[in-house]
């Protein structure tokens, strides 16, 4: 919401006139609505993160009927390099999870993503990065807009599979308990 709210603030104070009180006020505007969204990545990459083990941890359950001595699959950036996911339900959501991967990384790491820090969705909240693996110089940048409302709807699909799954899980392992 607050994201939303700032987003809105900004959007009608562009037709303002510009006086040195409105540019302190919308400088501190842009950057909470900035930080927001930071904040809003990093906790859908932790939760995504946090999915993901408890699934791994899950099926090598379901397939072992034992628990794994380690979690091999515990992060976004491990299941995108694994060629099965690690699960088929995570192959329906590859290009979301690689997003959240790619921004959050860019956010973390890339130096150029501060150049981009200053850009803001005309009629609705978005997100940008650029990313540059590795920061290697050498390879291309890559720039992403993301539309908050359309990630999100896809993030919360991403949710509900994720419970159905969990449930399918908990049906499996009470229906068939090891002894």
């Amino acid at each position: 919401d607050d994201i939303y709210t700032c987003h809105e603030r900004i959007k009608q104070n562009r037709t303002e006139k510009f006086d040195e009180y409105r540019q302190f006020l919308m400088t501190k505007i842009f950057s909470k609505h900035r930080y927001l969204i930071e904040e809003l990545m990093y906790w859908l990459r932790k939760s995504a993160d946090e999915m993901i083990s408890l699934v791994y941890l899950l099926d090598y359950f379901s397939n072992h009927k034992k628990y794994p001595e380690k979690i091999v699959i515990e992060s976004i950036g491990k299941l995108l390099k694994e060629k099965c996911l690690c699960v088929d339900f995570f192959s329906n959501h590859y290009d979301m999870l690689k997003t959240i991967n790619d921004v959050s990384n860019a956010y973390k790491h890339s130096f150029l993503n501060t150049e981009i820090s200053n850009h803001f969705g005309n009629d609705e909240p978005y997100f940008f990065a650029l990313s540059l693996s590795n920061n290697d110089l050498k390879k291309k940048p890559y720039f992403y807009p993301v539309e908050l409302t359309d990630f999100i709807i896809k993030y919360s699909g991403f949710c509900t599979s994720y419970k159905q799954l969990i449930q399918k899980y908990h049906n499996e392992l009470f229906s068939n308990p090891v002894q």
